[in-house]
């Protein structure tokens, strides 16, 4: 990794342009062996699994930075181009699955100053591609009360994040933030009834956000400053969606968990 460019504009502005390159693989071999009524050991060929996991990425960021006495602006981002590799061998099935995607990440900030007062705001964006581990098409019966299995059709998700803040002099602040996640990567899990077996797969899902805030107050109660009061309220709600089997061979729905709290100190 290393710093490709850098540069400074006047006094207040500075940008920044970098690169990084990463290569890992990874192996992993599974035996299993079966013990005969005469004492000997054979190894359980249909049970054997070798994977190979190889990813690939090449990511290049950018910075910029500008403030003075009254605006504060800040913009970054990222890009990296990903790719992934499975190469299995699982119950005498082989599978080579290959995926590229691109990850990003991209923010700014701006802030304004007046009169001894603060006014920010913030917006991220992102994104998380799925493991390729998860896109396979082999399924895993190691345990077979507990199936896993992969979904080629999984998504990327992406992120939203907004803030804003207003600070009034030394006397109050307020903050407010919001966030949600589209096609969040999450898993899924459906029980038969007859065997009790268990069968779990990754799948995406929508509905999750999240919204809090808090304000702070802040003030003298007699001229000489010998007494204050100092106030803090929190308050925050959140959305979670995740799956629930229901028992019923296969059917399984969505589950809504609103969460609100409030705090006062």
């Amino acid at each position: 990794s290393s710093d490709l460019y850098t540069h400074r504009f006047g006094e207040h502005g500075f940008m920044r342009v970098g690169y990084n390159f990463n290569y890992n693989r990874n192996t992993n071999e599974q035996t299993y062996e079966d013990l005969m009524p005469d004492g000997t050991v054979i190894f359980v060929d249909s049970l054997h699994t070798h994977q190979r996991h190889t990813t690939v990425t090449n990511s290049g960021d950018i910075m910029f930075r500008y403030d003075n006495d009254t605006v504060e602006f800040n913009v970054n981002a990222s890009l990296v181009p990903t790719h992934m590799n499975i190469k299995e061998e699982k119950y005498n099935l082989n599978e080579d699955v290959s995926y590229n995607g691109l990850r990003y990440n991209a923010g700014t900030n701006f802030g304004y100053r007046f009169m001894d007062n603060r006014l920010r705001f913030n917006y991220r964006i992102g994104n998380n591609l799925p493991g390729v581990s998860q896109l396979t098409n082999v399924t895993d019966y190691s345990d077979p009360m507990n199936i896993r299995e992969g979904n080629p059709n999984l998504k990327k998700s992406v992120n939203h994040n907004a803030g804003i803040e207003f600070q009034l002099k030394a006397l109050m602040r307020l903050r407010l933030n919001y966030s949600t996640t589209i096609n969040a990567i999450t898993s899924k899990t459906i029980t038969d009834r007859t065997t009790g077996a268990r069968r779990t797969s990754p799948a995406n899902i929508n509905g999750n956000w999240n919204l809090n805030g808090n304000i702070t107050y802040n003030t003298a109660l007699d001229t000489l400053g010998r007494f204050n009061l100092n106030t803090s309220t929190d308050a925050s709600y959140a959305n979670n969606v995740g799956y629930i089997d229901l028992y019923r061979n296969g059917d399984i729905s969505k589950m809504t968990t609103k969460t609100t709290s409030i705090g006062e100190r």
